[in-house]
């Protein structure tokens, strides 16, 4: 954009890079960055947010299963499961 204050640029470029990495596949975990697995974590221990680990798991190439209207333990258990077996 012109016009725009050095501040503004960088901003502008930090919001792009964030958008295009929330649309990246994902092969494994291992490719997460460290806030994307407090996301994970937070969520497989009780403390997270629902709808940011089903966005961050959506993005897996290999996720396989459908997302309930509510997450259980049982979910979690799959999840933590299917992450572990994903990560090897």
């Amino acid at each position: 954009m012109k016009g725009l204050s050095p501040q503004g640029i960088e901003l502008e470029q930090t919001a792009e890079a964030i958008f295009l990495r929330s649309t990246n596949q994902i092969e494994s975990r291992a490719q997460l960055t460290d806030i994307e697995n407090q996301l994970l974590n937070a969520f497989l221990t009780q403390r997270g947010s629902y709808e940011h680990a089903k966005q961050l798991l959506s993005r897996f190439k290999h996720w396989d299963m459908d997302f309930p209207k509510k997450a259980s333990k049982e979910f979690k258990r799959q999840v933590s499961n299917w992450l572990h077996r994903n990560s090897l």
